[in-house]
């Protein structure tokens, strides 16, 4: 028989890599009736999903698919901070009370009013748009290893079929 037979079930990951991302993707298939896809995907790729999930429909017709991203930024960030100074002199003013009250003196009192949460806040800039391109290449790579898997496993359950019979 030359018919290429698939196995349902498989696994298959794709790497890619540039200065600034990396991006794993692993692809885990098993049988089902239908085609479901399932990413687990970081927060901020969640506007390319619907490319990820064209991409495996134009390969896989049917099974449950668990797609896992791994996604590592090494891009250079800018940063932009800022402080709240009313709340910064909010809290210096309340450990002053504090210090008065235990007539204690206000030792380090800027540094321990700027240590409260929202006083100094730090904002990247977080746009990774770039990354779509290298996330779909290892989307990619995933599934042509998730192919030659189910292809693999598919002869070898066929050689296995034919011989019993």
């Amino acid at each position: 028989m030359s018919t290429l037979r698939r196995s349902m079930t498989g696994y298959g990951a794709g790497t890619t890599e540039t200065p600034d991302y990396r991006v794993v993707v692993e692809i885990k298939a098993v049988n089902q009736r239908f085609l479901e896809i399932v990413p687990h995907m970081p927060r901020a790729f969640g506007a390319w999903e619907n490319d990820l999930r064209d991409v495996i429909r134009s390969r896989v017709a049917r099974g449950k698919l668990d797609v896992y991203v791994n996604f590592e930024d090494h891009s250079e960030k800018r940063y932009e901070v800022h402080v709240n100074e009313n709340l910064a002199r909010a809290y210096y003013a309340a450990l002053g009370k504090v210090a008065h009250a235990v007539d204690a003196p206000l030792n380090d009192g800027v540094r321990m009013a700027a240590a409260y949460e929202g006083v100094i806040s730090v904002r990247e800039d977080t746009d990774i748009s770039g990354a779509r391109a290298v996330f779909l290449d290892a989307a990619a790579q995933a599934l042509e290893a998730l192919d030659a898997m189910r292809l693999a496993e598919g002869a070898h359950i066929a050689h296995d079929f034919e011989k019993r019979l």
